[in-house]
């Protein structure tokens, strides 16, 4: 017998007869994954008739009386509507919608609207689109923000339909409904981009105009992307350049040098832009929105004709044929006029006082210096860069401003490194670096990786006039940055590896060594210098110390201590000879792997104050609703932060992305499943808890969490801004906000960064656990920290693990303000 939905509802009448309604349910659910879409009314009538009449077995007699309990409910459809869509049936799901109407007992709420736009969005398919939210309307259900976006990207081909719709009849909450439209009138672009229809994109644009809506940097970016649906780059230079004389968008040189720099890299073999290069365009086009987002910024300065700096020796425009013409005041400026990238880079440095000149001035770098293959076409750019820095009051600064706004590029961190490196030597190597540039740089330590640090080093000399603040951020970049790199730019330097930097770094690598297992950190030992053997022994002490959870702990094994002690050979020194001792008598005894078994850890741990069921893993629309439900409420005033990523595979190798985002409240901690679930249900509520200044997100090394995060999900924005951290990793606490350019300000200044400039902080030398401890008596366990989080199902020991790293910091906070209150 072939086991289907039908053959199984006689045996959940018999087994299940007193179980609940969700028993069949997860019957329709079961149909949903298989597509058997002909059980699914099968289901529901059995529902009914169990619910109504009971049931009789024809053979025996037996019977089950009427269940009431069993009548479907509004859930029941709403689980009937995503199996069809599943199915890839739209006009049945839709046809159940219109079902319900005709039932007294039954609601169309909330739920069951969210399913049908999320499936019809997922099907591509906007058919019904219009009747649905008639219905909505008819029934004063309010459309999420969500389903607003969803409903503007189906509609890429029918954009004129879809504008009435989001404009006028889309049911939407009153508060902010101008701008919620505007927001999904840009979705609305971006999906005519997507479908290849420029006509589609121009028109949209220009009816928003006429309604009151705007342009924006998310305009500027889809408008781009119908560039990009060429097949060459003459075809997207021109579209481009249509779009710029209707004045659909900003008339600047950076979106020709962004086109140029992507025809040139991903054009395959035969010269064709096919999709596999489109796919990759539109891939850095994300990573590099930021390039979109300040040009606009500071629209009204370079649409005015004039920056707010002074132009001393002429002015450059985009006049209406798209090509860069130059009109000089000097000698020799004509001779250079056909030269596309000399009167880029010149019309950046003409406006140098502009926020966004730097960033777009390395963007042009990065085009040149990337695209170019031939010694003397470089030499040539080069000196392009060189002469137009020249017209900048200070050559030097703006370079440097140019070399620190690189991160916002998202290239890979050697690419960066080495386009920092090209572009220092450019000047440097004629005007020497003055003593405010070296306090400029200092100013930018904490945006910055260690592989432009470096770069920046050999030009400035950081670790000659400004070793302590250096060696503090060698100290976040062990937690946050590259390891390696971290390590081999302090041994390379003289001023900085000392035995007072190893005593400053030393409970930090070995807290990376024992929790982390990162072996690596013995090279920093490696070298043979005057304190080499104390710095060493230094070393070794620390790691005792983690090893040692308690002075009189018996069950300490001292692993990563005699590991430490024989790669230095002082297994012979009387002061760590009993730890190699210790290690070697604490070695497992060989045993029958058939009948071996984890050998029992004495160590008392903390542990989760939280029923079981009040851990939740967000990875469905049920358990994402509880979250919302929760987290959403006024009470909601501090919140727990922690995420977690698969251990990366080591050097050389691709970041893992973010797997799992944990949010604890007092009385819930929900573990977000960042692989399962789609941002876009969770961006509405992530921007929401992340940007508010009344709730606190605590943390510890949240910054490195937070670059994590952007970096995993880059087109989403609700990880751009986060209002009101309070991060334990720092010895001193201070309420900051995290923007999106990675800058950090004191929350109580705005969001202007020259509001309120957030002097250096002191990270703690240990680590969480080691904080844990030292305030709750009880360590934590960490055993799960470098596991597959990328694994699914996630295990239970997992999501133990994950939920109390978030909620420790709740019970972090209330043991220092106790404390406090004591003292």
């Amino acid at each position: 017998m072939i086991l289907t939905a039908t053959n199984l509802i006689p045996v959940l009448v018999l087994c299940l007869c007193g179980s609940c309604r969700n028993d069949f349910e997860t019957l329709i659910h079961q149909c949903r994954k298989r597509k058997w879409k002909e059980d699914v009314p099968v289901i529901v009538e059995a529902m009914r008739d169990l619910a109504v009449n009971g049931w009789t077995n024809d053979e025996d007699g037996d019977s089950v009386p009427p269940q009431p309990h069993l009548q479907p409910t509004s859930k029941t459809y709403v689980s009937v509507v995503d199996a069809y869509l599943c199915c890839g049936d739209e006009p049945l799901a839709w046809q159940t919608v219109q079902e319900v109407a005709n039932m007294p007992d039954i609601a169309r709420d909330l739920p069951l609207y969210r399913k049908f736009v999320r499936g019809a969005y997922l099907l591509t398919k906007c058919d019904h689109i219009a009747e649905l939210i008639a219905l909505a309307q008819a029934d004063k259900i309010t459309f999420t923000h969500r389903m607003g976006i969803e409903v503007a990207r189906m509609f890429g081909y029918r954009h004129a339909e879809g504008f009435k719709l989001l404009v006028r009849e889309l049911p939407l909450a009153a508060a902010e409904m101008q701008t919620k439209r505007q927001t999904f009138l840009e979705e609305l672009v971006k999906s005519c981009a997507y479908k290849k229809n420029a006509r589609g994109a121009e028109e949209t644009l220009r009816s928003m105009l006429k309604h009151g809506f705007h342009r924006s940097a998310a305009t500027e970016t889809a408008v781009f992307m119908c560039c990009l649906q060429s097949d060459t780059l003459e075809e997207a230079q021109a579209i481009l350049h249509r779009f710029q004389e209707a004045e659909l968008m900003m008339q600047v040189p950076v979106y020709d040098s962004l086109l140029r720099e992507m025809y040139f890299k991903y054009t395959r073999r035969g010269n064709t832009f096919d999709e596999s290069s489109r796919k990759v365009a539109m891939k850095t086009l994300y990573t590099r929105r930021a390039l979109f987002e300040q040009v606009f910024k500071d629209r009204d300065a370079l649409e005015s004709g004039e920056s707010s700096s002074s132009i001393k020796s002429g002015k450059v425009t985009l006049p209406k044929n798209g090509k860069l013409v130059g009109t000089a005041g000097g000698s020799g400026d004509m001779a250079a006029c056909d030269d596309r990238d000399w009167l880029a880079f010149r019309y950046w440095c003409l406006r140098e006082s502009l926020a966004c000149s730097p960033l777009m001035f390395a963007q042009h770098a990065v085009q040149v210096l990337t695209t170019i293959r031939d010694k003397e076409s470089k030499k040539a750019a080069e000196q392009s860069i060189r002469d137009t820095l020249m017209i900048t009051a200070d050559p030097c600064l703006f370079l440097l401003r140019s070399v620190v706004a690189l991160r916002f590029l998202d290239l890979t961190y050697r690419a960066l490194g080495k386009l920092a490196k090209q572009m220092l030597t450019i000047v440097t190597d004629e005007l020497p670096m003055k003593e405010q540039h070296a306090e400029y740089c200092v100013g930018q330590l904490s945006l910055l990786s260690v592989h432009i640090v470096k770069e920046l080093d050999d030009v400035v000399y950081l670790h000659q006039s400004h070793r302590s603040e250096l060696v503090a951020f060698c100290l976040d970049a062990l937690e946050t940055d590259n390891i390696d790199k971290t390590i081999g730019f302090l041994m390379r330097r003289e001023e900085l590896y000392t035995m007072e930097t190893v005593a400053y770094l030393a409970p930090k690598l070995a807290e990376l060594f024992v929790f982390g297992d990162v072996v690596n950190v013995l090279h920093f030992f490696k070298s043979e210098v005057d304190d080499s053997l104390a710095m060493r022994r230094l070393f070794v002490r620390e790691v005792i110390e983690l090893e040692s959870v308690d002075a009189e702990e018996e069950s300490a094994t001292f692993v990563y201590t005699s590991k430490a002690i024989r790669e230095f050979k002082l297994e012979h020194e009387a002061e760590f000879m009993p730890f190699v001792l210790l290690a070697l008598k604490a070695r497992p005894k060989p045993v029958d792997l058939a009948v071996a078994v984890d050998l029992p850890d004495d160590t008392v741990y903390l542990e989760l104050a939280l029923a079981r069921d009040h851990v939740v893993v967000v990875d469905s629309d049920d358990t994402l609703a509880l979250a919302y439900e929760t987290l959403m409420q006024d009470s909601v005033t501090r919140l727990g932060l922690d995420a977690e990523w698969r251990p990366d595979a080591g050097r050389g190798s691709v970041q893992s992305k973010c797997s799992i985002l944990q949010v604890a409240c007092q009385d819930y901690v929900f573990i977000f499943d960042l692989v399962e679930m789609a941002l876009g249900d969770l961006e509405e509520l992530f921007a929401h808890l992340f940007a508010s200044k009344s709730i606190a997100k605590l943390g510890f090394g949240l910054d490195g969490d937070i670059k994590r995060l952007r970096w995993s999900f880059p087109e989403v924005q609700c990880f751009d801004t986060f209002a009101n951290v309070l991060d334990f990793s720092f010895e001193t606490l201070e309420a900051t906000t995290h923007l999106v350019d990675q800058s950090v300000i004191s929350t109580q200044g705005g969001d202007d960064p020259s509001d309120t400039k957030l002097t250096h902080r002191r990270r703690r030398q240990k680590g969480l656990s080691a904080l844990v401890k030292q305030l709750l008596d009880f360590p934590l366990c960490k055993t799960q920290q470098r596991s597959d989080w990328e694994r699914r199902p996630l295990t239970s020991q997992q999501v133990s693990y994950a939920a109390l790293d978030a909620y420790c910091l709740l019970m972090v906070q209330d043991a220092l303000s106790s404390t406090a209150n004591s003292v």
